[in-house]
């Protein structure tokens, strides 16, 4: 046996368990060390809490008895307060991402006491799960009105935690193919190495995070494919959640027209409601239309009226916000479930509805023009059409990509390192390529690209080829994966899908999607 496939029967066979044990014993602790610090600045506190919480797990695999849980429980709970208390003697505010993330690790350290305690069992930690994981599929609307850099970092680090949660919830886990787990593994190498050469060279990075970033992904999406491999319930919470804050997102939308003095000449484009700019707003959107279409072609009754509804109001936003790209990415991954999952002769009805919602939205997005040129789907017709250049239909992109690809053959092997095209572009209010394959590029070079990108090609090639495998009724999670992966890849070929957190969460959703359960099958290993 070759030491390639040693390594990945070893993945396969001890990897999920191993890290199980360090969720414990090293992960929950570093984060609670590093996130105490950012929160109270004191960091000999962040050091013994670090101690008190790898105490408590080591502790308890070895005495798993209600007193000693409920011992840990009440140092857990005194650690939250005291951290709290200490924010206010510096006067740092209680309400702000540092504090929520002090809070959701701590909460996380609870459950990790009560579950290796046997407090709580196999379902009501699938449940406590399931509402972390959904959670975060809602709120991820609600993460992105700070820095470039904080919502990055925040969204991160609300994945990390769920991961660390994932681990701890689930005691039976499905074993995960080896050539996953060791992909994963290069792509942290990958990125480690990267910035480890670029610095020796006496470079200075400033993107090391974003390398962390990509990594945290690439485990969130294993873990939610964990969770829709064991939780029968999954598909249908994740579509939920994610119609919940389209219809959310258009209420606060809602709120601040109202609110505003002049809503027709407020800075729609650039200060939009809970983000930086109106072209983030069309990643949720875009991905909404999806999911919500989807759900109005299969569900029935109640639910799927009220899907159709997401699917008019997320319609409605998208052409309002007058993204070309989120919109064709959209349309042509709800397309794809003509031939995946809702043929058009069995489901007659269901599209018609779904062309009615579109009349619908073409109507009431109208009837609310603002004076921005980069609004309304009436001024994206008027602006693709009034473009006298093919860089100007694509709003300068070619000139982006024209600056950044003299940086690529520069260093095309290994790239510049995570966050480069900041650096290139500062001062040119330029964060990111607008391209996912010249993002890599220019961060990672060819290898990171080849690394990062062909298995992802690969995985959801495979995902497309188990069509075949089961019959149409069969095939809820998979045509929705696909449809949504369709629409983020199509959208990462203008914008920053690769890059910014939250279409990356839903990225992860999308592969996930490709190998969930089905609802007619119990799990088993994953082929």
């Amino acid at each position: 046996m070759s030491t390639i496939e040693r390594a990945v029967a070893f993945a396969e066979r001890e990897t999920v368990e191993i890290a199980s044990q360090f969720a414990g014993f090293l992960f929950l602790p570093a984060a609670l060390y590093y996130l105490s610090a950012a929160f109270i600045n004191y960091w000999p506190i962040g050091l013994f809490q670090f101690s008190l919480a790898f105490s408590s797990f080591a502790l308890l695999k070895r005495t798993p008895t209600v007193s000693m849980a409920m011992i840990f429980f009440g140092v857990s709970l005194f650690s939250l307060i005291a951290g709290f208390l200490l924010s206010r003697v510096d006067n740092l505010p209680f309400w702000s991402w540092p504090g929520g993330n002090y809070l959701l690790v701590h909460l996380v350290w609870i459950f990790g006491i009560l579950k290796v305690s046997g407090c709580i069992d196999e379902t009501v930690s699938k449940r406590i799960f399931r509402l972390a994981i959904t959670g975060l599929l809602f709120g991820v609307c609600l993460m992105n009105a700070g820095t470039i850099d904080e919502n990055q970092r925040y969204i991160a680090i609300v994945e990390a935690l769920l991961v660390m949660l994932g681990l701890l919830a689930f005691e039976k886990m499905e074993r995960l193919p080896g050539w996953l787990l060791v992909w994963i593994g290069v792509i942290g190498l990958l990125l480690i190495g990267s910035s480890f050469l670029l610095e020796r060279e006496g470079m200075v990075l400033e993107g090391r995070w974003r390398a962390v970033q990509v990594f945290i992904h690439f485990c969130f999406a294993v873990t939610l494919l964990i969770w829709l491999r064991l939780d029968e319930r999954a598909l249908h919470y994740a579509v939920g959640a994610i119609l919940g804050a389209v219809v959310f997102y258009t209420g606060i939308v809602a709120l601040v027209w109202v609110s505003v003095a002049d809503p027709y000449a407020y800075n729609w484009f650039g200060e939009p409601p809970l983000f930086l700019h109106i072209r983030h707003v069309g990643y949720l959107f875009c991905v909404g239309i999806v999911v919500s279409a989807w759900a109005a072609l299969i569900y029935k009754g109640r639910a799927q009226k009220v899907a159709w509804l997401a699917y008019m109001i997320a319609m409605t936003l998208l052409l309002w916000s007058g993204s070309r790209g989120a919109f064709a990415g959209g349309v042509a991954g709800i397309l794809t479930l003509l031939a995946t999952r809702a043929p058009l002769s069995v489901y007659k009805r269901a599209w018609f509805a779904l062309l009615v919602g579109l009349a619908v939205a073409l109507l009431i997005s109208a009837l609310f023009p603002v004076k921005h040129s980069g609004l309304g789907w009436v001024s994206a017709v008027l602006r693709s059409d009034a473009a006298d250049s093919v860089n100007r239909l694509s709003s300068g992109r070619l000139t982006i990509w024209g600056n950044l690809w003299e940086y690529v053959v520069q260093r095309p092997w290994l790239g510049w390192g995570g966050d480069y095209v900041r650096q290139i572009m500062q001062g040119k209010h330029v964060l990111q390529a607008h391209n996912a394959i010249v993002q890599l590029l220019v961060e990672w070079g060819f290898g990171g690209l080849f690394v990062i990108c062909s298995p992802m090609l690969g995985i959801w090639m495979k995902g497309i080829g188990r069509l075949r495998s089961f019959p149409i009724v069969e095939r809820d999670s998979l045509s929705l994966g696909i449809a949504v992966l369709f629409a983020l890849f199509l959208l990462s070929m203008v914008d920053g899908i690769f890059y910014y957190g939250l279409p990356l969460v839903y990225l992860a959703l999308g592969y996930a999607l490709l190998f969930a359960r089905r609802n007619t099958a119990a799990p088993g290993v994953i082929a």
